[in-house]
């Protein structure tokens, strides 16, 4: 059991080890382009992509339980029949 946890342990380590430049410093990213872009946008292509505008703010619980959805789906290759299961294994 002892030696379960210290593997474990190391994997964290080695993670924070790797992450921690990334995590400790503040980012900026400029992007003037791309709000220069939307004022560029024609009507029918915001409606054809789904394309927010600055009025309309993203919810964040929607924004992090559709990009749960889309890992499961494309990147974890589960299928939503096994979400009830998952749920339930993550309350415990």
């Amino acid at each position: 059991m002892a030696l379960r946890l210290v593997k474990i342990q190391r994997k964290i380590f080695t993670a924070n080890n790797a992450l921690h430049y990334f995590l400790s410093n503040e980012w900026v990213f400029i992007n003037t382009k791309a709000m220069a872009l939307e004022k560029l946008l024609l009507p029918s292509d915001q409606l054809a992509f789904s394309y927010k505008t600055d009025s309309e703010q993203a919810v964040p619980f929607k924004f992090f339980t559709d990009g749960l959805m889309g890992c499961r789906r494309y990147l974890l290759n589960e299928p939503n029949s096994t979400m009830p299961q998952a749920k339930i294994h993550s309350r415990r």
